[in-house]
Parts: structure tokens; sequence; C-alpha cells
């Protein structure tokens, strides 16, 4: 059930016009004091009078999951509501990371740009904590994310080679985010910005036609005109910016660490920047994710902080946590 249809009385009161024109000049701010359980409500209306992209900032990630889900109570299950939740990355440690929470990620960002198919105005919810994790840097993802339509000719290798170095993995049949495959002159592809697999028909070097197809049934669907393919991943090393990347390791320091990690770093970053795909390249995201979230945010859009106090606290202590981390792997040698 919707409670949509309760938005309107909200937006014809005389405090909520107000707050509506107050925002409306260029790098405007407003405080409004709101209960917890009117939050939900406040933000929905705001979303939809605004017509305009929404950011809204969470002092944690529970309260993050909790607003983005109920927004869909207020807004209708088809509400463009993207959760950019924490990267699952765990810093200055080794481990093949869930791809789900970068895709979920990266649909936001796409989402921001204008990348999701029909979404003109969205509206993102993050909590501090996944704000404040490094991301693609915004050039590196607008220059990749690109759109193909039928009567458009490519190079079959080439466009593989493309999307092998956007992040996607190569499979024998497309059932999940991220994936694509290929059968003789057929493409099918999965980007993380939709939420169907796509089948690229080729005759020769031309596409002849663009469908939808169910990732369970491998069914082909309708014919779409084109399809925008967005980056499958946020640690691109092939990507990068190469020249902020060197500067980066110009300034790497291995003394007092072990001889292994003397050894194995430099020779994992080497094979990365080569275009080697590593399972552990979460554990270098520090050299390649070089951007943040708000740089994908327009010019135009509207950004709602929750409960500013609690989110400085939450990013102090998180400020603390990670120089504690690093302070105990520098003393272990790690």
């Amino acid at each position: 059930m919707s409670l949509s249809g309760l938005l309107p009385l909200l937006g014809e009161t005389e405090q909520f016009s107000a707050l509506l024109n107050s925002l409306r000049a260029p790098r405007a701010q407003a405080a409004v004091i709101a209960p917890d359980p009117a939050i939900e409500c406040t933000v929905a209306a705001l979303w939809r009078e605004s017509s305009a992209p929404v950011f809204v900032l969470t002092p944690n990630p529970e309260s993050a999951r909790k607003l983005h889900d109920r927004l869909f109570t207020w807004l209708g299950d088809d509400a463009p509501v993207f959760h950019f939740s924490e990267s699952e990355d765990i810093p200055f440690e080794r481990y093949v990371p869930d791809r789900g929470a970068s895709h979920n990620r990266l649909r936001a960002l796409a989402a921001l740009r204008g990348e999701v198919n029909g979404v003109k105005h969205p509206l993102v919810i993050a909590s501090i904590n996944a704000a404040s994790q490094a991301t693609l840097e915004r050039p590196v993802f607008d220059s990749s994310t690109h759109t193909l339509g039928a009567r458009n000719r490519i190079d079959l290798d080439a466009q593989i080679h493309q999307w092998v170095e956007m992040g996607y993995v190569r499979e024998p049949t497309v059932e999940v985010p991220g994936t694509f495959s290929r059968r003789g002159g057929i493409l099918d592809i999965f980007p993380v910005s939709r939420d169907k697999p796509v089948r690229i028909e080729l005759f020769d070097d031309e596409i002849e036609s663009i469908r939808h197809f169910d990732a369970g049934t491998q069914r082909s669907a309708g014919k779409i005109r084109s399809v925008t393919i967005p980056p499958a991943l946020e640690t691109l090393p092939r990507l990068a910016d190469e020249e902020r990347v060197q500067q980066l390791l110009g300034r790497m320091d291995l003394i007092g660490t072990s001889e292994e990690a003397q050894r194995r770093i430099p020779s994992e970053l080497s094979h990365a920047l080569e275009g080697e795909v590593l399972d552990e390249i979460s554990f270098y995201a520090g050299f390649f994710n070089l951007g943040n979230v708000f740089d994908y945010l327009p010019a135009e859009s509207l950004m709602i902080v929750l409960r500013q106090s609690a989110i400085e606290e939450t990013a102090r202590a998180q400020d603390r946590r990670m120089t504690q981390l690093r302070n105990l792997k520098e003393k272990r040698g790690d």
C-alpha cells in the first residue's frame, strides 16, 4: 500500500510552502525540526515537490537502510529510490568482497548521472559511513559509460575488451548484474544500472537489435532502442587517473613491513596496472578509488542532512577507528 496520496496534504501547508520557497534560491540552506516518525514523509514530500535529484545523508547504516525501505511506502514500489550503501571493503585487509554492494553503489551513482533508464530525478539515501568511502572518479565513470543503439557498428573484440576493463565478468550465461557472454553474433550483458539483462544481436559488425531477456529462462522479450552501460566495479586500475596513481605510488613507504609484503605489494600493483584482474584488488582501492559520491551530485540537486551532530560524531569515531587500525597494522608489519 502506498501513502503517496497523503503527500499533497503536507505540500499544501503554509510551513511546507515556505520551506520550498526558501530552497529555490541558489545554494539555499534551511533547518527543519521534525520528529522521527515524520522524517520519511517530509523527505518524500520534498523530493516530490522539488523536481530535482535529492541526496539524503543519515548518521549510520541502519538509519539509511530503514529510510530507504520506508520511502517506498510513501512513494510507491516503482519510485526511483536508491541506496548508496556501504562498501564491503575492509580497510587494510585482503579478501574477495561480494560484488553486490559495489553494484548497488554504482547503480546509485548512475542514477545521479542520469544513466538509469527513465529516471530523471533520483532520490538517493546514504549513511555518512558510505559517503566517506572513496569510489570511482566521476570523469572515469563518465568517460567509460557508453550507449549502444540499433544500427551502430562495433568492433566486437574491442567492445569485449572494454567491458572487461570496466569490471564486467565473462560467463557462459548471463544471470546476475556485472556479467556478459558471447555466443557467435550475440552479446548478452547485464548492466549494473538495469533490472534486466539485454541481448545484442549483430549482423556482421552492425547491431541488428537490442532486447531485454529473462535471466532465469534466457528468453528474449521486447525490443529497446538502446542500452547504456556504466562501469561494473569501483576499483578499476586500468581506467584510473594514471598521473595521480603514480603520485600515490611514489609516496608508498614499505619500510617496516615484512619481506613478503615488500615483495608482494609492488608485484601485485604492477600486475593490476597492466590490466590483470586480482581477486583481492580491494586491498589496493586507496590507489585507484579517487572519487566520492558528492562529486556525482548535479548542481541543481537538493541535499538533506539528518541529525547533523550525530553525523559529525559518527565521522569522528570512524576516523579514530581507521587511525587505530592503521597503527596496529603498521606495528605488526602487515
